[in-house]
């Protein structure tokens, strides 16, 4: 039987927090935060809490063009 800890690193690959978003797209995190609030950036960062929030590993690579190494 799956545990929610086994579910989450099962998904933890598809998500990225928000610094490793900024990182991939060579911009600050509080950057990233603010072009999404004002809707300059194409992504949608996906809440896990009000305070949590994470980034699709394919919607990053959709905006780079290029695939991105997640360990």
């Amino acid at each position: 039987m799956k545990t929610k800890t086994d579910e989450a690193r099962a998904i933890a690959p598809l998500l990225l927090t928000e610094a490793e978003a900024a990182a991939i797209l060579r911009i600050n995190r509080t950057t990233l935060a603010r072009l999404v609030e004002h809707g300059i950036c194409p992504l949608k960062p996906v809440n896990l809490t009000p305070r949590i929030r994470r980034y699709r590993v394919a919607d990053i690579e959709a905006l780079t063009g290029s695939a991105v190494g997640v360990a």
